[in-house]
């Protein structure tokens, strides 16, 4: 691993010397700094060389029936171009919402990169845009869409949608997808469905049984991913290859390959939650944060780097511990746009669901009986309900 990236931790002697003299103090100020490490290996990908290259050229995927994400992306917008010229230049597909790339209220006005998302109402508006582009085949397919600032006219920009089946893309229906098989993949170009991650990371290991594309809640890619393979000596060769180059006659990008991290307890005193994971090939274990800093205390294992599960890529739904569900509190999302029930038990023939939002939780109208909820309607027009529906235990 390149020098610049090995983080140079405090000294074994004066992290016993601080704790000792002041409580824990100093013990949570060294859970910060692994946790703030962790952060910054996962953008180790713009700084660290590949280990391996793929070449070649992204085969075109025909859709018979694409259903499109109301998000989209555009390149090459005029560098004038103001939120009040995208809705005008957008205003025959209806109305639009402008995401800016990186808005922290530095650039309230102008896209500082030269792209910007638009969020349109419907799957509709977006198949409407894409008949009035331009479709140059010659290029790959790429969609074009001429709009206009205040210094800059007709100019021609890049529309880049999402077909959101191509989110995900099984090769071996029959294999079971094992999360200890899995990798995380992270700085995917756009241009990069789940079909050709899966035949890209085949190419190079062998193995891929799964591959999955990372969505927002409009389920349009948020630049990472994950494969799962069917053996574990793919597996092994994929971490360990860590950063993958990708060359294409439209792109050049590097990929950081990690291990798809889970909840764990420490593998070390297996009894304290275990947040941070080491890659290194002489741990590959999860750890505490009490062990990690025990563990990686010796001279010859500071410079191993802590990895540590992205909470922000979970949907946040979680099932909570009551008298009816003692399993421990946690997330039964397998990714962001799916939603996946545990029930403990189908003693009914049918029963009726409903996903709720949070935003108006007081307005919900509950009451109890002992340590039951109930709903009292079931409608599905209710403002606050997301999706409902009914299902029936199999026979």
């Amino acid at each position: 691993m390149p020098s610049s990236l090995r983080m140079h931790f405090i000294s074994k002697a004066w992290i016993f010397r601080s704790v000792t003299a002041s409580g824990e103090g100093f013990s949570h100020l060294y859970d910060r700094r692994i946790e703030r490490d962790a952060r910054m290996y996962r953008n180790a990908a713009a700084m660290c060389e590949p280990t391996c290259t793929w070449s070649g050229q992204l085969p075109m995927r025909q859709h018979k029936c694409p259903i499109y994400s109301p998000k989209v992306f555009l390149g090459g917008v005029p560098w004038d171009i103001t939120e009040v010229g995208l809705q005008a230049a957008f205003k025959p597909f209806g109305p639009i919402n402008v995401e800016w790339p990186g808005k922290d209220n530095k650039h309230p006005r102008y896209p500082p990169k030269g792209y910007v998302y638009v969020l349109f109402e419907s799957d509709k508006a977006v198949k409407s845009l894409l008949q009035a582009c331009t479709h140059e085949f010659s290029h790959g397919g790429e969609f074009f869409y001429k709009i206009s600032s205040r210094r800059l006219r007709c100019k021609k920009v890049e529309i880049i949608p999402w077909v959101t089946s191509d989110s995900n893309y099984v090769r071996c229906p029959s294999q079971r997808l094992d999360p200890g098989k899995t990798v995380f993949v992270g700085a995917l170009h756009g241009r990069l469905n789940a079909e050709r991650l899966a035949n890209i990371m085949n190419d190079l290991f062998g193995g891929v049984v799964y591959a999955g594309i990372d969505t927002d809640k409009h389920k349009y890619p948020i630049g990472s991913g994950r494969v799962t393979f069917g053996n574990h000596k793919s597996y092994m060769k994929a971490v360990q290859a860590a950063f993958i180059e990708i060359k294409t006659p439209k792109f050049t990008k590097k990929v950081q390959v990690d291990p798809y991290l889970e909840d764990s307890l420490c593998n070390t005193c297996n009894s304290q939650p275990g947040p941070f994971f080491c890659r290194e090939m002489s741990c590959f274990r999860y750890y505490c944060p009490s062990c990690w800093q025990w563990h990686h205390s010796l001279d010859t294992l500071r410079h191993h780097q802590p990895l540590l599960r992205n909470k922000k890529s979970c949907s946040g739904i979680s099932l909570a511990t009551n008298h009816f569900w003692t399993a421990p509190d946690q997330d039964f999302t397998r990714s962001r746009d799916t939603l996946a029930a545990a029930w403990p038990s189908l003693r009914h023939g049918d029963y009726y669901w409903k996903v709720l939002s949070a935003d108006s939780i007081e307005c919900w109208s509950y009451h109890r009986h002992g340590n039951e909820i109930n709903y009292h309607s079931f409608r599905c027009d209710e403002p606050e309900t997301l999706r409902c529906g009914q299902t029936k235990a199999p026979v």
